[in-house]
């Protein structure tokens, strides 16, 4: 819990606009977001779910990234899926999310 909350106030200072659930299955949580966003799960979801799970949460087109907190490698070729370490999450997230946020201005203006 202490991390996920480290996570959420380093990345809300870093611009972040957060969205946190505890129920990733929520059909309202896509619905509640409002232009594109970053999904992040921890990958112990993902240890119980099936390939295609994992398929259709990508699918959801809200989702401009899928980050597997962990330490597993993303297999597949879907750049939006990215596996981040836990132990270097808040600095690698931090670092990224002014890309993600003109990639996403960039979706906007499309």
């Amino acid at each position: 819990m202490g991390f996920r909350s480290t996570l959420a106030a380093r990345l809300t200072m870093a611009g972040a606009n957060l969205l946190t659930t505890n129920d990733v299955e929520d059909p309202g949580l896509a619905r509640s977001v409002h232009g594109p966003a970053v999904l992040i799960v921890d990958e112990a979801l993902l240890a119980d779910r099936s390939p295609e799970w994992l398929q259709a949460l990508l699918a959801v087109p809200q989702w401009l990234k899928v980050i597997v907190l962990g330490d597993g490698r993303a297999e597949g070729a879907d750049e939006r899926l990215i596996y981040i370490k836990s132990d270097t999450a808040v600095r690698t997230i931090s670092a990224l999310i002014p890309q993600w946020q003109a990639e996403a201005s960039g979706m906007a203006r499309a």
